[in-house]
């Protein structure tokens, strides 16, 4: 009977544990989607260029640097959507959607 007990109690651990982390997840999966949507944000998309991915990247990162403002870069592969940023300490906020990169 104990042992059953125990069984149970393992098996109730483990299922809480997973719901937990699902509920983590998820709220960090929502607050990377909406990092860069404020009020004083907005986002542009780059298609069709000729201009080299690293040249497109440099030029960014000295824009937000000039500028004061934070910049996201956000990259879907398959269903991960990756978000990489150059922050500054500003409350202005752009986000690159990039489908070249």
């Amino acid at each position: 009977m104990k042992r059953v007990t125990s069984a149970c109690l393992l098996i109730a651990l483990i299922f809480a544990s997973f719901l937990v982390i699902n509920v983590y997840e998820t709220k960090d999966n929502i607050r990377v989607k909406n990092l860069g949507k404020t009020d004083h944000s907005f986002q542009f998309y780059i298609t069709n260029t000729n201009k080299s991915a690293s040249s497109e990247l440099t030029f960014f990162k000295q824009l937000a640097n000039k500028e004061h403002i934070s910049i996201f870069r956000t990259d879907t592969q398959g269903k991960k959507l990756t978000l990489s940023s150059n922050q500054s300490s500003s409350i202005k906020a752009v986000s690159l959607l990039n489908s070249s990169i």
